[in-house]
């Protein structure tokens, strides 16, 4: 009969796929998409030799925490193209040159600051500037504007982990994790269909039933 035909069929695929699926959705490469950054540092003024290499870890640190990104870190970028190239880039911080930079480095993304110690106190430090994104794609630029207190400086890492890091992680979710679920899912509609289609009375497999249909 077609129906029990196609049940079979049916049957045997799924109770395999339903098995053999999850280890091979685990055993599969994901492909994530990596994006790539270069972090060229920033440019402090009047600030202690402790504070600004406290920063720069903690930025460096935060990026690299990120699994879907490929830092560059300021001392690489330095032998790349050199000390006093990087730090007129950073005492400017102008578009044209952070993308142009982009496009030589084949990065998707520029990380760059300035902060200056703008405290009247020896005994504090009051870091005031910019902390920048550029964005090779769209040729576009974003800002944090900064004024915060060296001991309260954790603010504003977080923030720039929130508005300029996060946006940018690529999503864990991938096509390997899903095709799975899509396929077994796909086969139990046909199954489900298959059942509500078929005849309700059906024999035994090689037996047919006596004359008349009336079972002995």
């Amino acid at each position: 009969m077609p129906f029990r035909c196609l049940q079979r069929y049916v049957n045997i695929p799924l109770a395999l796929l339903i098995i053999l699926m999850p280890a091979v959705a685990v055993g599969m490469p994901r492909q994530e998409r990596l994006v790539s950054v270069a972090f060229l540092g920033i440019a402090f003024t009047e600030t202690q030799p402790d504070v600004e290499a406290t920063i720069i870890s903690d930025l460096l640190a935060m990026m690299r925490l990120e699994q879907g990104l490929v830092v560059s870190p300021p001392s690489q970028l330095r032998e790349l193209i050199g000390r006093e190239r990087l730090e007129k880039l950073l005492s400017a911080l102008k578009n044209e040159e952070m993308f142009a930079l982009a496009d030589e480095l084949g990065v998707e993304y520029i990380f760059a600051g300035r902060l200056a110690n703008k405290s009247d106190d020896p005994q504090r430090t009051l870091l005031v500037g910019d902390f920048k994104r550029f964005d090779r794609t769209t040729r576009q630029s974003f800002t944090i504007e900064i004024a915060r207190y060296y001991h309260d400086f954790g603010e504003e890492l977080r923030r720039i982990h929130r508005e300029f890091v996060l946006s940018i992680v690529p999503s864990t979710q991938s096509f390997w994790t899903r095709w799975p679920v899509l396929v077994i899912g796909g086969i139990l509609v046909v199954g489900m269909v298959v059942l509500l289609l078929s005849p309700g009375k059906t024999t035994i497999e090689g037996q047919t039933p006596p004359p008349g249909g009336q079972e002995g």
